[in-house]
């Protein structure tokens, strides 16, 4: 019975050491206040025409100065990113619902065209674009197509030292 006593203490011993640190990683990191390398979702992923798809994830974001934000673009989105303090309601949104916004007014990125085809296949595809930010101020990134801007598709760069 004294060696079952040992043998058993033995493996919640080894259990609770195997555990713990476990456990310990498993809790959420606090991540720095701004980072060199910053991955953002545009699009939920899904590749489907619903509103559930036109999101910027997350909406409001930190980048150090000079660094990189990498968009992971799901289907048919493109991004327009404009000039530090440019604000949502200063975008020259067309009457037209099938036209692109394509507001060049403080306009300093413009991401692939999801309606032209590259090699047989729609640029609506996923992919990944990726912009870099070298002056410090909030930049907007919003959705080039219409319904998806007027839908909320749109961020807020916030580029830090």
């Amino acid at each position: 019975m004294k060696n079952w006593s040992w043998f058993m203490m033995g493996v919640i011993t080894l259990c609770v050491l195997i555990l713990l640190p476990s456990s310990a990683l498993a809790q959420p990191t606090p991540l720095p206040d701004t980072l060199l390398n910053v991955t953002v979702a545009f699009g939920a992923g899904l590749n489907t025409s619903g509103i559930e798809n036109q999101v910027v994830i997350p909406d409001s974001f930190r980048v150090k100065r000079n660094g990189v934000v990498h968009f992971m673009v799901a289907g048919f989105h493109q991004i327009a990113v404009y000039e530090r303090g440019t604000m949502p309601e200063d975008i020259m949104v067309p009457d037209d619902p099938a036209q692109f916004i394509d507001d060049e007014n403080n306009r300093i990125f413009l991401g692939q065209d999801p309606t032209i085809p590259s090699d047989g296949f729609s640029n609506a595809r996923n992919r990944v674009e990726s912009v870099s930010f070298a002056r410090d101020g909030n930049y907007l990134v919003i959705c080039n197509v219409r319904s998806h801007f007027l839908a909320g598709m749109y961020a807020i760069v916030r580029v830090r030292r």
